[in-house]
């Protein structure tokens, strides 16, 4: 039946005992300001805890009525109340119902609401008490940090999946520091409330005042970083204070335990298994060094999600449209990695910039040596947007951007969830969304087999792995106020980890970067391809020109480092020069090349697509070397955007001819490479194991070039600019035409 605007409904698993708060709540504060009338269904939690705050601040009269239990209640609380106790009962104000109607809601009976602080209240107190760790108290008063603890929804039982020994630490804590931080679940599951705790304990074993502890309300903030001991040893501090945070550390480490397997010492001892607890959490989260010793880094990663935010990272993310001169001065300072978005635009300072990645961009980060995991993000600032419909949409869209940019085959691309949801509105909202998303990836549309991640906070990223809807975490530790953050471990799979904004200002230039943690797990991507040219012509002949054992050799080897390769048969000038063309060119667009690697016959002025010809071959000038037959011309080649190239032919870098000609092949070659070098041989060249003479290497791969044994070539050479003391010099760097020492 409908009363007024309130339904009242009579519901499976409704406990009379809420049913009858909610409606003396509703009856008694309907229509007073700042109270918002509650559904009558005889269900505690969330919305009852607010409404019995409410309530309370309505009767202690504090400037707002807010249903959160903050700094101005508990004041007014104490001026007002000092403790409720054996023998007192309500006057002009219900503060004894309103409590009585607390220790209902969270299923401890003190018989009835009736106004009367009795045994049976006095009773269900001391109970509420023993199970939040004071075992041995007989004080059953309530105080402010005590009517905190009755108002509020935590539980201080064991709940399900909890864990006892977790229990028995969340009990531990509340005895030693709720006078500075109030009283915390002890529901067996460890969280901020949990970490609270731990910071404070940690506070006043290295200083801080009580009054500074109380004031940092959990945050482990600048004077903490400051303080923070590295254990085992340091000397400022104690062997007993070093025990007692050893301890604590302890606790932490069994909280984030990783594989569920370790065994862990809680005993104040920094043995070996402890040791091998901290080792095995800073290989996990990728903290250096890995050495089993717990300083400030390694401490913060285990409290707060952000970590210590003044750490190194390998990787960033931004929302700036990168050129290769931000590429470049981000790859100086460090970092391999960039998150960027696919799509969409920002407002910077009123004006609305792009901020979607582009062919241009893509090309400019590969060739600085930069590899990007893409981000999709175009709305998602509201719980509203999260269906299952859009989440297809949204699939669509990144698949379509990402096809657009030449995005290589089976990229993971992040699907960002930048909203603070509590774990219902996680399952009831952020899961459709992604099954959306998963729909669309699975279809036919997705032609390059690319694969979903998470872009989120901590707990939505471990839900959304656990229903196998991504496959990596892009974690957003950054947002430490998120409940997802909160408490909770990093996700098992996790790839990326945002962790602190910082204006990155380097030699002139500036714009706003997210430091960003880098497990290894996700590669990243480039759009850059490698090619490899290698010839064939005149198999198992003597006058050989087969190098595709060499080649495949190398290319299985790149493949290992995540590149994609493109193998280019050559046996003429003609094939070379089309090739060439289109190195770079992916479906019409100029991307740019990884690397450029040519396994063929040659000398210091061409590469020759047959062992001894005259005529097909691409030389320096377009005439053979005695000037008597017309061949292909480098200098003809199209000027490429090319990161690496690697000349492996005989002499192709020959310092000798280049100081007397001021050229050779990979000079000219490197003309025609924008960006990057020239990497070729000052001598004879040849792959694999020496088999004794002038080289010492061993255990080369089949196509691992090294100077050959015999370098009747590069005393050809020698002998006719008659220079007796010459030696080759191996590999020798050309750029723009010239050599660089």
């Amino acid at each position: 039946m409908l009363i007024g605007t309130i339904q009242v409904t009579k519901c499976a698993g409704a406990d009379e005992k809420v049913l009858e708060a909610q409606k003396w709540l509703n009856k008694t504060y309907r229509g007073k300001t700042g109270y918002v009338s509650i559904k009558e269904d005889g269900k505690a939690g969330i919305c009852l805890s607010e409404r019995l705050v409410c309530a309370l601040q309505i009767e202690l009269g504090t400037s707002k009525v807010t249903g959160v239990f903050g700094p101005e209640t508990k004041g007014k609380f104490k001026k007002e109340c000092g403790k409720l106790k054996l023998g007192d009962e309500d006057k002009s104000k219900p503060y004894i119902k309103i409590l009585q109607h607390g220790l209902f809601s969270k299923g401890y009976n003190p018989t009835a609401v009736t106004g009367k602080f009795g045994e049976k209240t006095a009773s269900a107190v001391l109970k509420l008490k023993n199970n939040a760790g004071f075992g041995n108290t007989k004080d059953s008063s309530v105080n402010e940090i005590w009517m905190e603890a009755i108002l509020n929804s935590d539980s201080y039982n064991l709940v399900r999946n909890g864990d006892q020994k977790v229990r028995e630490i969340q009990q531990m804590l509340n005895k030693r520091c709720y006078e500075y931080c109030g009283i915390k679940p002890c529901d067996g599951h460890a969280s901020k409330d949990t970490n609270i705790g731990i910071i404070c304990l940690i506070q006043k074993e290295v200083g801080i005042s009580e009054e500074d502890i109380k004031k940092s309300n959990g945050c482990f903030g600048p004077k903490t970083m400051e303080l923070c001991p590295n254990l085992p040893d340091d000397k400022r501090y104690s062997k007993e204070t070093l025990k007692e945070i050893t301890r604590l550390v302890q606790y932490l480490l069994y909280f984030n335990r990783i594989g569920g397997t370790e065994e862990f010492s809680l005993d104040g001892n920094y043995d070996k298994r402890t040791e091998d607890n901290v080792r095995n959490f800073q290989r996990f989260c990728k903290l250096a060094p890995a050495n089993g010793m717990a300083d400030r880094k390694t401490i913060m990663s285990l409290l707060v999600s952000t970590g210590d935010p003044t750490r190194e990272a390998e990787g960033c993310d931004c929302a700036t449209q990168l050129d290769s001169r931000k590429g470049k001065e981000l790859r100086d300072a460090g970092y391999k990695y960039v998150g960027r978005y696919l799509t969409g635009c920002v407002n910077e300072g009123g004006k609305i910039k792009d901020k979607n990645l582009t062919i241009e961009e893509l090309r400019e980060l590969g060739l600085v040596g930069l590899r990007v995991f893409p981000i999709y993000q175009d709305g998602g600032h509201r719980k509203e947007y999260f269906t299952r419909e859009q989440g297809y949409k949204d699939g669509l869209k990144a698949i379509e951007a990402a096809n657009n940019l030449c995005i290589p085959k089976r990229a993971v691309i992040y699907v960002a969830v930048d909203y603070d949801f509590t774990f219902d509105e996680t399952i009831s909202r952020v899961v459709p969304y992604f099954g959306g998303i998963k729909k669309v990836m699975d279809s036919k549309a997705n032609k390059n087999g690319y694969v979903t991640g998470g872009y989120g906070a901590r707990k939505i990223c471990e839900e959304l792995s656990k229903r196998g809807l991504i496959k990596f975490s892009s974690v957003g530790d950054i947002s430490r106020g998120y409940s997802g953050n909160n408490g909770y471990r990093l996700p098992l799979n996790w790839s990326f980890d945002q962790f602190t904004e910082i204006l990155f200002s380097r030699n002139g230039i500036s714009f706003a970067i997210d430091k960003v943690a880098v497990s290894g797990k996700d590669k990243g991507i480039e759009i850059l391809r490698s090619y490899i040219f290698f010839t064939t012509t005149n198999k198992g002949k003597e006058n050989n020109n087969d190098f595709s054992k060499q080649a495949a050799w190398q290319k299985e080897n790149l493949e290992k480092l995540g590149k994609t390769v493109i193998m280019v048969e050559m046996n003429s000038v003609e094939e070379f020069i089309k090739a060439w063309n289109n190195l770079g060119i992916i479906e019409g667009k100029n991307v740019g090349t990884d690397m450029v690697i040519i396994y063929s016959h040659g000398n210091e002025r061409a590469i020759m697509f047959e062992n001894g010809t005259n005529t097909n071959a691409i030389t320096v000038n377009g005439m053979d070397r005695y000037e008597n037959n017309k061949t292909g011309n480098i200098n003809d080649l199209e000027p490429k955007y090319i990161k690496e190239f690697h000349l492996f032919t005989c002499n192709g870098g020959n310092l000798i001819f280049y100081t007397k000609n001021k050229e050779n092949t990979a000079s000219v070659l490197s003309k025609k490479v924008i960006n990057g070098s020239v990497y070729a041989y000052d001598g004879n060249v040849s792959f694999g194991n020496s088999k004794g003479g002038m080289s010492v290497w061993e255990n080369r791969g089949e196509g691992e070039p090294r100077l050959a044994n015999n370098q009747s070539g590069f005393y050809e050479i020698a002998n006719k600019f008659e220079i007796d003391d010459a030696k080759p010099l191996g590999q020798v760097e050309y750029k723009n035409g010239e050599y660089k020492p």
